[in-house]
Protein backbone atom coordinates (compact mmCIF):
# COMPACT_ATOMS: atom_id res chain seq x y z
CA UNK A 1 0.00 0.00 0.00
CA UNK A 2 2.75 2.29 0.90
CA UNK A 3 4.95 1.74 -2.73
CA UNK A 4 1.32 2.45 -4.39
CA UNK A 5 0.72 5.87 -2.53
CA UNK A 6 4.72 7.13 -2.68
CA UNK A 7 3.91 6.10 -6.56
CA UNK A 8 0.90 8.25 -6.98
CA UNK A 9 2.67 11.24 -4.95
CA UNK A 10 5.65 11.03 -7.46
CA UNK A 11 3.83 10.67 -10.46
CA UNK A 12 1.80 13.99 -9.78
CA UNK A 13 4.75 15.59 -8.27
CA UNK A 14 6.31 14.55 -12.04
CA UNK A 15 2.84 16.03 -13.60
CA UNK A 16 3.25 19.36 -11.58
CA UNK A 17 6.93 20.07 -12.53
CA UNK A 18 7.20 23.20 -15.02
CA UNK A 19 10.01 20.55 -16.92
CA UNK A 20 7.82 18.25 -17.48
CA UNK A 21 7.27 17.14 -20.87
CA UNK A 22 3.74 14.78 -21.61
CA UNK A 23 5.33 11.96 -23.87
CA UNK A 24 3.16 10.97 -26.50
CA UNK A 25 2.11 8.61 -29.31
CA UNK A 26 -0.75 7.51 -31.26
CA UNK A 27 -3.08 6.10 -28.41
CA UNK A 28 -5.79 3.72 -29.21
CA UNK A 29 -8.31 4.57 -26.48
CA UNK A 30 -10.66 1.57 -27.43
CA UNK A 31 -8.60 -0.74 -27.16
CA UNK A 32 -7.31 0.81 -23.50
CA UNK A 33 -10.83 0.96 -22.22
CA UNK A 34 -12.12 -2.41 -23.81
CA UNK A 35 -8.93 -3.86 -21.99
CA UNK A 36 -9.66 -2.10 -18.95
CA UNK A 37 -13.40 -3.60 -19.15
CA UNK A 38 -12.37 -7.22 -19.74
CA UNK A 39 -11.03 -6.67 -15.97
CA UNK A 40 -14.34 -6.14 -14.54
CA UNK A 41 -17.74 -8.17 -14.30
CA UNK A 42 -21.15 -6.66 -14.76
CA UNK A 43 -19.52 -3.85 -17.46
CA UNK A 44 -21.04 -2.12 -20.78
CA UNK A 45 -18.86 -0.78 -23.21
CA UNK A 46 -20.32 0.96 -25.74
CA UNK A 47 -19.33 3.34 -28.74
CA UNK A 48 -15.65 3.50 -30.47
CA UNK A 49 -13.08 6.27 -31.75
CA UNK A 50 -9.89 6.33 -33.90
CA UNK A 51 -6.45 6.82 -32.46
CA UNK A 52 -5.75 10.18 -30.51
CA UNK A 53 -2.41 11.49 -29.66
CA UNK A 54 -1.31 10.60 -25.95
CA UNK A 55 0.33 8.77 -23.00
CA UNK A 56 -1.14 5.23 -23.07
CA UNK A 57 0.10 4.17 -19.62
CA UNK A 58 -1.11 7.46 -18.41
CA UNK A 59 -4.85 7.30 -20.25
CA UNK A 60 -4.54 3.68 -18.92
CA UNK A 61 -4.44 4.77 -15.51
CA UNK A 62 -7.33 7.34 -15.63
CA UNK A 63 -9.51 4.40 -17.45
CA UNK A 64 -8.79 2.21 -14.48
CA UNK A 65 -9.24 4.38 -11.95
CA UNK A 66 -12.70 5.94 -13.02
CA UNK A 67 -13.78 1.96 -13.50
CA UNK A 68 -12.64 0.76 -10.44
CA UNK A 69 -14.40 3.58 -8.78
CA UNK A 70 -17.43 2.57 -10.07
CA UNK A 71 -17.04 -0.50 -8.66
CA UNK A 72 -15.75 0.98 -5.54
CA UNK A 73 -18.42 3.54 -4.78
CA UNK A 74 -20.81 3.12 -6.86
CA UNK A 75 -22.92 -0.16 -8.09
CA UNK A 76 -23.49 -2.14 -10.95
CA UNK A 77 -24.35 -2.26 -14.24
CA UNK A 78 -21.67 0.13 -14.70
CA UNK A 79 -21.44 1.41 -18.16
CA UNK A 80 -18.94 2.84 -20.45
CA UNK A 81 -19.64 4.94 -22.78
CA UNK A 82 -17.11 6.44 -26.18
CA UNK A 83 -18.14 9.08 -28.66
CA UNK A 84 -15.93 11.18 -31.17
CA UNK A 85 -16.29 14.42 -32.97
CA UNK A 86 -14.06 15.95 -35.30
CA UNK A 87 -12.46 17.73 -32.73
CA UNK A 88 -12.35 15.54 -29.61
CA UNK A 89 -13.07 12.26 -28.16
CA UNK A 90 -14.93 11.62 -24.93
CA UNK A 91 -15.90 8.71 -22.36
CA UNK A 92 -18.40 8.86 -20.26
CA UNK A 93 -18.43 5.93 -16.81
CA UNK A 94 -21.41 5.84 -15.03
CA UNK A 95 -22.61 3.56 -12.25
CA UNK A 96 -25.93 3.20 -10.64
CA UNK A 97 -24.87 3.72 -6.79
CA UNK A 98 -26.02 6.73 -4.73
CA UNK A 99 -24.08 9.47 -6.61
CA UNK A 100 -22.40 12.37 -4.91
CA UNK A 101 -23.56 15.36 -3.27
CA UNK A 102 -22.95 18.37 -4.29
CA UNK A 103 -20.50 19.78 -1.54
CA UNK A 104 -18.52 16.82 -2.75
CA UNK A 105 -18.83 17.46 -6.51
CA UNK A 106 -17.12 21.33 -5.53
CA UNK A 107 -13.62 19.36 -4.36
CA UNK A 108 -14.10 15.72 -5.37
CA UNK A 109 -10.92 16.40 -7.26
CA UNK A 110 -8.62 18.30 -4.83
CA UNK A 111 -6.02 16.22 -3.18
CA UNK A 112 -6.46 13.85 -0.21
CA UNK A 113 -10.58 14.44 -0.35
CA UNK A 114 -12.21 11.99 0.34
CA UNK A 115 -16.35 12.20 0.99
CA UNK A 116 -18.08 12.59 4.52
CA UNK A 117 -19.38 8.89 3.80
CA UNK A 118 -16.41 7.58 2.36
CA UNK A 119 -14.22 7.57 5.02
CA UNK A 120 -14.15 4.01 5.68
CA UNK A 121 -13.23 3.21 2.12
CA UNK A 122 -9.94 1.69 1.16
CA UNK A 123 -7.73 4.62 -0.28
CA UNK A 124 -6.35 7.87 0.35
CA UNK A 125 -8.20 10.64 -1.73
CA UNK A 126 -5.33 10.84 -4.54
CA UNK A 127 -7.35 8.73 -6.83
CA UNK A 128 -9.52 11.56 -8.63
CA UNK A 129 -6.96 14.57 -8.20
CA UNK A 130 -4.43 12.52 -10.12
CA UNK A 131 -7.06 11.41 -13.13
CA UNK A 132 -7.65 15.66 -13.56
CA UNK A 133 -3.81 16.10 -13.02
CA UNK A 134 -3.33 13.52 -16.39
CA UNK A 135 -6.42 14.37 -18.30
CA UNK A 136 -4.91 18.23 -18.00
CA UNK A 137 -1.61 17.20 -18.95
CA UNK A 138 -3.81 15.93 -22.14
CA UNK A 139 -5.36 19.07 -22.57
CA UNK A 140 -8.36 17.60 -21.84
CA UNK A 141 -11.16 18.14 -19.30
CA UNK A 142 -12.78 16.03 -16.87
CA UNK A 143 -16.12 16.61 -14.98
CA UNK A 144 -19.61 15.16 -12.54
CA UNK A 145 -22.22 15.33 -15.15
CA UNK A 146 -25.59 15.30 -12.87
CA UNK A 147 -28.21 12.27 -13.52
CA UNK A 148 -29.12 9.39 -11.45
CA UNK A 149 -25.96 7.49 -9.86
CA UNK A 150 -22.14 8.85 -10.50
CA UNK A 151 -21.46 10.08 -14.10
CA UNK A 152 -17.98 11.39 -14.76
CA UNK A 153 -17.26 12.34 -18.37
CA UNK A 154 -13.42 13.09 -19.53
CA UNK A 155 -13.10 14.52 -22.68
CA UNK A 156 -9.51 14.97 -24.93
CA UNK A 157 -8.28 16.49 -28.03
CA UNK A 158 -8.50 14.40 -31.68
CA UNK A 159 -5.43 15.61 -32.75
CA UNK A 160 -3.97 12.63 -34.55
Amino acid sequence: ELDGLIEEILLMSRLDSENSKLVTEAVDLEQIIDEECERFPSIDFKGSASMIDGNAGLLKRVVRNLIGNAFKHGKPPVVVELTQSDDEVSFIVTDHGNGISDADKAKIFDRFYRGADRQNVEGYGLGLSLVKQIVDAHKGTIKVLDGEGFIIKVTLPNNH
